[in-house]
């Protein structure tokens, strides 16, 4: 028996080819299904010749992985599959992907227009950014108001939410890319609402795009992600340097998790979206629901802006109850099938009252003040069989099971 584990494995590495990670060290006759976890954080390369063509082929040359790796290499190929024109990046959350663009366009004494709803943490790093940068933030309802307001395109930067949380409020994405267009303003998008293949608009022709992959994309509360997709070549290297410099990227575990969810995707959602649709077909009209938000329930220009872009309304849904909210919160904890967590467009059907979670602490006069209603409940609707979600809401109306 040796007398050193180390020196054996040496040993066994002793040649000019194989380190402890390479695959060739064994003949391979098969060809793996899924995708190897790759967790090295740095690469070898055969001969200076080998690093020099890895150098000019940076984007999928594999060298450190905080640049790249072969999972997250795997993954911006299908993202870009699935929107043709952009080229995309993933990072380790959604708010370091849309931390990304708004660093890259946002311009000391520029001005950047927000929707009138967007998601809190994106507000709050704008109001610290801002504050940072001598940034003016301005915030818009519609689209439409936005006409005459850009006086120096080259300064201002759109920040759209679109649908946006949790009242799943539809802004027109033709008319903000017209808008660009006129002015030369910058525009970022969130569709994380939205998730994947649902949009029909061309994304390319904003400046990044962004969208949670804790969301939809994963779909199974397991993993915290998220992909930014740039509009051109150029704004994907400005992003790709940006990520680089400072981190962001994706670790190789998730990345697997990521590509294990995307396969099954489309399966998931037409499950969520079918069990939303005879949800809302159960509440519509019920007493002590006084509002339901769902972009298939929309009426007027909401309705034709569904009927322009969207294949689905997704699996999430909105309503204000009628009762004390200390009551509903009651009930809320008696529920089976669903269960009170943040989050949303998983296999789980998870619910929450924002007044209590993501904006606790808050006065109902400042919840009003942001537009937030504070017996607003939001429902994600998961995959669960829809009589066990349906026997829950009624248990959250009525306070029995009927």
């Amino acid at each position: 028996m040796r007398d050193s584990v180390t020196s054996a494995i040496n040993d066994v590495h002793c040649n000019t080819v194989s380190t402890y990670g390479d695959p060739r060290i064994h003949r391979n006759y098969g060809n793996p299904l899924v995708p190897a976890i790759h967790l090295s954080a740095a690469y070898s390369f055969d001969s200076p010749g080998a690093l020099i063509e890895c150098h000019e082929d940076k984007y999928r040359g594999v060298r450190y992985a905080r640049d790249v790796s072969a999972g997250t290499l795997q993954l911006e190929a299908y993202f870009e599959a699935v929107f043709p024109g952009c080229r995309a990046l993933v990072y380790d959350s959604g708010m370091s992907a849309m931390a990304a663009p708004l660093d890259l366009l946002a311009r000391p004494g520029g001005r950047v227009h927000v929707s009138t709803e967007t998601y809190r943490k994106t507000h709050a790093y704008l109001t610290r950014q801002a504050e940072l940068l001598g940034i003016e933030i301005a915030r818009f309802h519609e689209v439409e108001e936005l006409e005459g307001r850009i006086v120096d395109g080259a300064k201002e930067v759109v920040v759209l939410e679109s649908p946006t949380n949790p009242h799943l409020f539809l802004h027109d994405y033709e008319a903000l890319a017209a808008l660009k267009a006129r002015t030369g303003c910058a525009v970022i998008a969130d569709i994380s609402l939205a998730g994947l293949c649902n949009i029909r608009f061309d994304f390319s022709r904003y400046d990044y795009t962004t969208l949670s992959c804790t969301k939809y994309i994963s779909g199974h509360n397991d993993l915290i992600g998220g992909v930014l997709l740039a509009g051109s070549d150029g704004l994907h290297q400005r992003a790709w340097d940006l990520r680089s410099e400072r981190g962001g990227i994706m670790d190789p575990h998730t990345a697997y998790l990521m590509l294990r969810s995307l396969r099954t995707y489309d399966m998931r959602v037409e499950r969520q979206a079918a069990n939303a649709l005879k949800i809302i077909e159960h509440l519509d009209g019920k007493p002590g629901i006084t509002s339901l938000c769902h972009p298939s329930r929309a009426f007027g220009t909401q309705a034709r802006l569904f009927d322009r872009y969207f294949r689905h309304g997704g699996s999430m849904i909105s309503f204000i109850v009628e009762m004390d909210r200390g009551v509903v919160l009651d009930r809320l904890a008696g529920m089976h099938s669903i269960k009170m967590a943040p989050s949303f467009g998983a296999v789980d059907t998870l619910v929450e009252v924002p007044a209590v979670m993501s904006h606790y602490g808050k006065s109902d006069d400042e919840l009003r003040e942001i537009g937030l209603e504070p017996n607003l409940v939001r429902l994600s609707v998961g995959c669960e069989p829809v009589d066990d979600l349906i026997a829950d809401l009624d248990y959250l109306l009525a306070g029995e099971r009927l």
